[in-house]
């Protein structure tokens, strides 16, 4: 090439003769090729740098919870490191520790003692042992939930560790995590593990409210700056009193209202944790009266029946009052914009409990006669089902066309809505107890089980009937997969049943409940896959639905929790499977935050995750 040049071109037989004639140019050549590259190359770095401060500080403070643990373990970790370094300390230890497929842990700059080489026998009993350590290993790294519940102090500590190894888990081997054969979700785990150190929050100021409902709702309020959408609670008292409180840090929307603040009352270290606190509860002076007890209060829609406010976006509340001594029970639309209250029906019986279908359009009641289904829109009432055995409790399943009805004596049966109700004296079924149900403790129990027949008259699937040991509490469907519903009895059994083998028993038990009499709800949350229920024990207590183990149980009260609220997102995507995926993804979200309302006759708890 060089050659080709100095044949062909004379500026290059020049240059060449002038670098070796001339000392200085030489010099000034050689500078030339050195620098005119590097500033030509600084310039396109400059242009086509991308860097923005305002931009990394966003990403900074939006972070993702797990991205500023592991950057803080990962800092600790190369101090630690580092300082070995400096202090020409023996490390071979951790070499060890990596042969057998573990990685020490410890405090920072503190050296564990050195690993003494094991006798032969010392050997075997280990080899014998290398399977507890590593379900020791396990339970560490997974949610730590079958810990007992009086064993919770060091808590807050243990559960940062909890999390820190689950994130390192994920790091190494992604969502899908393996041991011993089984595959584990990482969003499973992690979302048990915050459940397993919930925070509670006892509102002060309130003292005997006797809540005996209570649902949440957001609601769109005319302010001067707009319209603005409010989180309000609506509250029913024993005494038939019908609160709206609105939930917010400054109330904004009543004129004689008392203030309620938060109270952190676990965990019992109070830490700096306080800027998580939840809004101030904003109760009006006097709550609107209603003729009995409320039995039951549920969401109704946007749409408005019975009602002079046909074609508004008010919200509407479903309510239920359970009658009395000289009146039976009523159930009412309350308009909650404004609010004001519509009565639907009023019946000759008691009404135990009260659900709305999805559309707002229809509800089921059940009373001490049976259950009864009643358009809303025309109040209009025709009975599903007649029996000598009250319906405690009620579910919809998804599609609406079904409802499951919980009774008095332990049954639950499930009723078509779709098919009408007409000459109920003419379809009569005679269900047979199940022989394998156990008797509870209460005579009253025994006396009934003695009948061997269960006489049901109304449109039902006597195939699908199951028994539980006890009077039914509570029914929960889980909307995700609607073959699955929960259902808990007045012993303290709580269960998973599967419409498809419901003749095979419950799929899933769930332990450690504690109730004799009481009716307690059940509360599950968005993403069905926790379920939550207070105890008569004062205990609130948080299971995973699908291994049914206990994550979470600690006294909170005096009396007996027995309402649960846990609302969903505020979406109407609520209970479907695209809700949990995106409950899914937005898991790790800095502002992501679960929280569920427990109430009991004397207190009110939020309960959210830390």
């Amino acid at each position: 090439m060089s050659q080709l040049l100095w044949e062909k071109s004379g500026a290059w037989r020049w240059m060449v003769r002038m670098t070796r004639d001339s000392k200085p140019f030489f010099i000034g050549f050689a500078t030339v090729c050195a620098v005119v590259p590097g500033v030509i190359g600084y310039f396109v770095m400059q242009v086509t740098n991308s860097s923005n401060p305002e931009l990394e500080a966003k990403l900074r403070k939006n972070a993702r919870p797990e991205s500023l643990m592991m950057g803080q373990v990962n800092r600790e970790r190369l101090a630690e490191y580092l300082g070995e370094l400096q202090r020409k300390e023996d490390t071979n230890d951790r070499y060890k520790a990596a042969l057998k497929g573990e990685t020490l842990t410890r405090n920072p700059y503190a050296r564990i003692q050195p690993i003494p080489k094991p006798t032969d026998k010392e050997a075997v009993q280990e080899q014998k042992q290398e399977g507890k350590k590593s379900d020791i290993r396990v339970k560490v790294y997974w949610a730590g939930s079958n810990d007992k519940e009086n064993n919770q102090q060091s808590e807050p500590r243990r559960k940062e560790t909890k999390m820190a190894n689950l994130l390192q888990l994920r790091e190494l081997f992604g969502k899908v995590l393996s041991f011993k054969r089984s595959k584990y979700n990482f969003q499973h785990e992690y979302q048990k593990t915050q459940a397993s150190q919930p925070m509670i929050w006892k509102y002060e100021s309130i003292e005997r409210i006797a809540c005996g409902a209570l649902e949440q709702f957001h609601i769109d309020m005319q302010t001067p700056e707009g319209q603005d959408e409010t989180k309000f609670l609506l509250l029913g008292h024993m005494g038939g009193g019908l609160s709206l409180c609105e939930v917010a840090q400054m109330g904004k929307h009543f004129d004689s209202v008392v203030e309620c603040m938060p109270d952190l009352i676990w965990p019992l270290e109070k830490q700096a944790v306080c800027m998580n606190a939840p809004a101030h509860i904003w109760m009006p002076g006097a709550p609107m009266l209603m003729n009995s007890t409320i039995s039951s209060i549920k969401a109704a829609g946007k749409r408005a029946p019975r009602t002079d406010d046909v074609g508004s976006s008010s919200q509407h509340a479903l309510v239920s009052t359970l009658g009395s001594e000289t009146s039976g029970g009523s159930v009412y639309i309350v308009n909650l914009n404004v609010p004001r209250i519509f009565e639907v029906a009023s019946l000759n019986c008691t009404i135990w409990t009260a659900e709305c279908h999805a559309d707002g359009s229809q509800a089921v009641i059940g009373t001490n006669r049976g259950a009864a289904l009643i358009n809303l829109e025309t109040g209009a009432l025709s009975w599903l089902c007649h029996s000598k055995s009250d319906v405690f409790s009620q579910q919809f399943n998804q599609a609406g066309n079904v409802v499951l009805c919980g009774f008095r004596n332990g049954a639950i049966v499930t009723v078509d809505v779709r098919q009408k109700q007409r000459g109920l004296t003419d379809v009569t079924h005679k269900i047979p107890f199940s022989s394998s149900t156990s008797h509870g403790p209460s005579s009253r129990n025994v006396q009934k089980r003695t009948k061997a027949w269960f006489k049901l008259k109304g449109s039902i699937h006597p195939s699908s009937t199951i028994f539980m040991p006890s009077s039914i509490s509570s029914l929960a469907t889980l909307q995700t997969d609607d073959q699955y519903f929960l259902s808990s009895s007045m012993d303290g059994s709580i269960k998973l049943y599967d419409h498809r083998l419901i003749q095979r028993g419950a799929v899933q038990s769930y332990e450690g409940h504690v109730n004799s009499h009481t009716p307690i709800q059940l509360g599950v949350d968005p993403s069905e896959r926790l379920v939550m229920s207070g105890g008569e024990d004062g205990k609130m207590r948080i299971w995973s639905i699908k291994t049914g183990e206990l994550l979470f149980g600690t006294k909170i009260s005096k009396s007996v929790p027995t309402t649960v609220c846990w609302p969903g997102t505020g979406t109407e995507l609520k209970g479907t499977s695209e809700l949990r995926h995106r409950f899914d993804e937005d898991l790790y979200n800095p502002n992501h935050s679960w929280g569920a309302w427990l109430a009991s006759d004397e207190e009110i708890f939020y309960i959210h995750d830390s």
